[in-house]
């Protein structure tokens, strides 16, 4: 059976060939593998994944959580991890204690609701630096109740990508936002007003 794909050409129109569906299949099924997440950081330099949290006890303690590396981009990593507090490394080795000076992670809640101590809970997420030079994510209900959740990150590098992260330099919860980290070029009070 032969089946026409069309595909554009150079100057705009679409031009016609006949195919067998085994030849269709074939270079959808190998241009697909080629397209290698693993491989992926260096191309475009992100690092990123999705990180599986398993709630191990029906009792809120610290130690309540089991996390595993559900998928990883480049070298997305997890790290230590306690309730609701998952630590990354980017970087290998101890290149990690680099990954806040050199890009910003972006952390989000993969799940719509969970049900960790038998009611439903909806939490959100952070990021946070820890004062290795790393981060983590951070998950917890309103009013920040740590709450464990399956989460996704993904770090972009300053070299390669805008970005930055703006902070307290005191760690003064509601104070300015006077400490900036972030892209060769973008400067606290003229990019980023805290």
């Amino acid at each position: 059976m032969l089946h026409v794909v069309r595909k554009k050409v150079s100057d705009g129109r679409a031009a016609a060939c006949r195919c067998p569906r085994k030849t269709i299949v074939a270079l959808l099924f190998f241009g697909l593998a080629a397209v290698n997440p693993l491989t992926a950081k260096a191309a475009h330099g992100i690092a990123a994944g999705m990180l599986k949290v398993e709630q191990t006890s029906a009792i809120d303690t610290n130690d309540n959580a089991r996390v595993t590396l559900a998928l990883g981009i480049g070298t997305f990593q997890a790290g230590d991890f306690n309730r609701a507090d998952y630590n990354l490394l980017i970087n290998p080795g101890v290149a990690a204690s680099r990954d806040e000076a050199l890009g910003v992670l972006i952390g989000c809640v993969t799940e719509n609701g969970r049900a960790n101590f038998g009611t439903n809970g909806y939490p959100t997420s952070a990021i946070e630096r820890n004062g290795s030079g790393t981060y983590r994510i951070v998950t917890y209900l309103s009013p920040g109740i740590e709450y464990n959740a399956n989460v996704a990150g993904a770090w972009f590098p300053y070299d390669r990508y805008l970005g930055g992260l703006a902070r307290n330099g005191n760690a003064l919860n509601g104070g300015t936002n006077d400490t900036f980290t972030g892209s060769p070029g973008l400067v606290l009070g003229t990019h980023f007003k805290g």
